[in-house]
């Protein structure tokens, strides 16, 4: 990490999370400047030379370029026209689409979630006289997978040399990363609601400051991820995500064709995917909370909530215009 300097980290990603934590601490930031917030996060501190540097977990959340220091701490992409790696079709064609994807992780996670939705079919549905075109696997379930998988991998000296992969296959979709699950969590008790252990802590932290390139914030980290992914999955009735972990690696696979259902025409914008897919997995939630996972503004999240409201998938627990309101999930 001798390598790096403060300027390999983008302004915008340090702007953006600096602005955020003086407002949402201001007793520990507001009088600040950017270095010490920075600082204050383990983004960046002196080496024993008293420069100024680049952590590793600051370096993936906000670098410009992190793989010019780690070249394999990247992502690959490769969709195969096949249901294997080894099966060669029409004696030549192995990979229908292949990528290294470079940049820090929210950059990451968005052009991975892009490169499988715009590689994987879309089935067309009719609803009257209104098609609605609906993608082989749900953009929530496959982007919180790649997130999880670049956030919770082992960074550790000897696994450096290994990439996270994202492999999209004719009936299935498979997120590999190195290593296996970490502390308290196990196959047994993966998806258990609230349960998750950091192997990453400081670029855990940094991942719930930063946002996608779209907006959003990359990382929620209340232990819900797993039950995120279940739960869109089970909306566009497909079957639970299988996983495999040992010492050295951890999967996670996305199956196409097992319970595949006809999905709602209720046309959803993607912010509120998210509110819809939080609920779900929590039952009930404040306006602050969905603020926290959409990165949206209060009056933008209370216009879903309106809408989720209206129709009847929502209710409030508390009097209309209490200040502790919380919304229960109907479904």
């Amino acid at each position: 990490m001798d390598e790096a300097n403060v300027s390999d980290l983008d302004s915008s990603l340090v702007s953006a999370v600096v602005a955020r934590q003086q407002q949402l601490r201001p007793q520990l930031f507001g009088s600040g400047d950017a270095q010490s917030v920075l600082e204050g996060l383990h983004a960046v501190g002196k080496d024993a030379s008293g420069t100024l540097r680049p952590t590793l977990a600051g370096l993936l959340a906000m670098g410009t370029y992190p793989q010019f220091f780690f070249p394999r701490l990247n992502v690959t992409f490769a969709s195969y026209p096949s249901d294997s790696k080894s099966v060669i079709l029409n004696g030549t064609e192995r990979l229908l689409d292949s990528k290294s994807l470079v940049g820090p992780i929210p950059s990451l996670v968005q052009e991975a979630t892009s490169l499988v939705l715009r590689n994987a079919r879309i089935a067309g549905h009719m609803e009257g006289v209104f098609r609605t075109e609906v993608p082989d696997y749900p953009l929530l379930a496959v982007r919180e997978a790649v997130t999880n998988a670049l956030m919770h991998r082992d960074y550790s000296h000897l696994a450096r040399g290994t990439q996270v992969q994202v492999n999209l296959f004719i009936d299935h979709l498979e997120i590999l990363n190195p290593g296996g699950l970490y502390g308290t969590v196990t196959l047994a008790k993966l998806g258990s609601r609230g349960l998750s252990s950091a192997r990453n802590q400081r670029l855990s932290t940094l991942l719930e400051e930063v946002s996608y390139p779209e907006g959003g914030i990359v990382a929620e980290n209340r232990g819900t991820g797993y039950l995120l992914i279940e739960a869109q999955l089970a909306e566009a009735g497909m079957a639970p995500p299988e996983a495999d972990d040992d010492i050295s690696s951890f999967s996670l696979i996305f199956r196409r064709f097992p319970q595949r259902q006809t999905p709602s025409a209720r046309p959803v914008a993607p912010s509120q995917q998210v509110i819809e897919a939080y609920l779900t997995s929590k039952q009930i939630a404040s306006t602050t909370d969905l603020m926290e996972v959409t990165g949206l503004s209060r009056s933008a999240v209370t216009k879903h909530l309106r809408i989720l409201q209206a129709s009847g998938r929502i209710e409030t627990i508390h009097p209309t215009r209490s200040k502790f309101q919380q919304y229960r999930w109907l479904g």
